[in-house]
């Protein structure tokens, strides 16, 4: 087990301090850019989570009310600016909600229960996945929230600026399906998810088949329309997705394939799953998450050795082992920074409650004090 030291211990160099410009006016400072590292989750107070944002070193920030539950799910950031995906619940169903910073803005009305699981930002309009209920129905959902990066934005505006779409209908007799991860790659939206059919899960995957022209009025959203993909080869080994990537030209995802009724951590280029797996199938692995940097592919997620959940990083198809396997652990999230460090956000177990972590190049800085469950879910290198 790593041993935990604080964030800002951790090498996150950008080289120098203070750029230095020359003009007609005599030397000038140029302010030098800086590098924060935003993670998000939740910890438990009590009997229920409270999500939580952690910048740094310095205390954790409450996104919900400590008396109400909620969770931080999904993170992604445009500037200096902080977008967060998630879920609140006031004493009713969830509400689906994104947070601009620490500011709330709630995505559904809490008529049904709903939850934000990730979010990608493109210009000023911040994209979001989840799910919502339509009566019995779990249906998939993507939120487009217009204008959420303009610098100022006021909840006031909302909720007429954002269109929300159904991904699927809700009447094709399937009870339960979910979007759980979002990538942009120019014009082309694309979403992953799951759902929970009779003869077992169905990996799924949608596109948008139209790009929305330029908005003449920010508040006149055109209708987003989405495909659903081809499904992924091999539909007996019950595949599941728990996130997707594209670069441009290729669209990785990631999940796990069941094999002899174990889990194999899985990765696919364009459908195709890439060989050889990331596990052995001789216990259960999955990839949780996934980052395409430059000509290299990292994963996260888990496998199990003697028994315990041990945290795993794969760069380019070679584990690395972030935990050393006398308690569970997961690497849920992971993405390299601008200057080349692979940072994991998870959780490990302390003999009696989970602790939220984050990893730098497999060095450890626990995020919370480990006297309740906490989880870190995304985990970003914002450089502005």
């Amino acid at each position: 087990m790593s041993k935990a030291i604080p964030i800002s211990k951790l090498a996150l160099g950008l080289g120098p301090l203070l750029g230095l410009a020359l003009g007609c006016g005599g030397r000038s400072a140029v302010p030098a850019p800086v590098s924060d590292v935003v993670v998000v989750g939740y910890a438990y107070a009590g009997s229920h989570p409270v999500a939580k944002l952690w910048v740094n070193d310095a205390p954790a920030v409450d996104l919900t009310d400590p008396a109400n539950q909620g969770e931080a799910l999904g993170v992604a950031a445009s500037g200096a600016d902080v977008f967060t995906a998630g879920y609140q619940n006031l004493g009713g169903n969830d509400i689906a909600m994104v947070w601009k910073n620490n500011t709330p803005i709630p995505l559904t009305d809490g008529s049904s229960d709903a939850k934000a699981s990730a979010i990608a930002v493109a210009g000023m309009n911040a994209y979001l996945v989840g799910y919502q209920y339509s009566g019995e129905q779990q249906v998939a959902m993507l939120w487009k929230v217009a204008g959420l990066g303009k610098a100022q934005v006021s909840p006031a505006i909302y909720p007429a600026a954002i269109q929300a779409t159904p991904l699927t209908d809700g009447t094709d007799g399937v009870s339960n399906v979910s979007a759980n991860a979002i990538t942009i790659a120019g014009q082309d939206i694309y979403v992953s998810g799951n759902e929970a059919a009779a003869a077992g899960n169905v990996a799924m995957v949608w596109q948008n088949v139209s790009t929305p022209p330029a908005l003449p009025d920010l508040y006149e959203t055109p209708v987003l329309n989405f495909k659903a993909l081809p499904a992924l080869p091999n539909p007996d080994q019950t595949p599941s997705l728990n996130f997707l990537q594209a670069d441009g030209t290729d669209l990785y995802l990631g999940g796990y394939e069941v094999q002899n009724g174990f889990r194999v951590a899985t990765l696919w280029k364009d459908g195709v799953p890439l060989a050889p797996p990331l596990s052995d199938g001789t216990s259960n692995a999955s990839v949780v998450c996934l980052c395409v940097d430059g000509q290299d592919l990292y994963a996260s997620g888990y496998a199990y050795v003697n028994g315990i959940q041990v945290a795993k990083v794969w760069k380019d198809g070679v584990p690395t082992s972030l935990t050393d396997g006398t308690q569970n652990a997961s690497a849920i999230h992971v993405t390299v920074s601008p200057d080349g460090h692979v940072l994991a956000a998870g959780t490990e177990n302390n003999g009696t409650f989970n602790v939220a972590k984050v990893w730098t190049d497999g060095v450890a800085a626990a995020l919370s004090d480990g006297t309740s469950n906490a989880k870190a879910l995304a985990v970003l290198v914002n450089v502005h």
